[in-house]
């Protein structure tokens, strides 16, 4: 909670909306639901918002060698604690090469390029040691089959599928009933 406080605070210029985020992210039912449950989205959860707030607070900061050498040891292993907290850095290497790049940093750029190619050969590595024989097995896939989003929608089951998809993400964060997914 305190890292997204963290956050909204340095994202959200008026003070009644910080705290508003704040709120709904207390209060957010699959944190909650996950939370009580004994699995690692917590912590999944913790290493994004870590992240996120340590992105932030570099971009404030001098950026040099021992930064870059510590985004890259720091991301390559937390890789492989948290398999979400690749796409969170995806994200985060994005923003900060947008940001030193803007603020025309040759060194720091390259800095985060050298990190973000830590976490590339992490997460490659992490892949085929662990990820690849679950990716290209049957069971996998299609246990997930449902969940994705059709990309061209061309029969009456494929527009019901993504209805049914959208309207479930619209349901899980605002929530179970017709108003609140209205409003969502």
């Amino acid at each position: 909670l305190y890292l997204f406080y963290r956050i909204a605070t340095d994202l959200i210029p008026s003070f009644p909306a910080q705290w508003m985020a704040v709120w709904i992210f207390s209060f957010h039912g699959q944190l909650l639901r996950y939370a009580t449950e004994c699995k690692q989205y917590g912590a999944d959860v913790f290493a994004a918002l870590l992240f996120i707030y340590l992105a932030l607070a570099q971009s404030r900061r001098p950026f040099g060698w021992k930064q870059a050498f510590g985004w890259a040891l720091f991301g390559a292993a937390m890789i492989w604690f948290s398999m979400p907290l690749v796409f969170v850095l995806s994200g985060v290497g994005i923003y900060l090469l947008f940001h030193f790049w803007k603020r025309k940093d040759r060194k720091a750029f390259w800095g985060m390029g050298m990190a973000i190619a830590a976490w590339l050969l992490s997460f490659g590595l992490f892949f085929l040691l662990l990820l690849r024989p679950d990716a290209e097995g049957d069971y996998l896939q299609q246990y997930h089959q449902p969940y994705f989003l059709p990309l061209l929608p061309g029969t009456i089951a494929e527009w019901s599928q993504l209805g049914k998809l959208l309207l479930g993400l619209v349901g899980d964060f605002a929530g179970p009933t017709l108003v609140a997914q209205t409003v969502g």
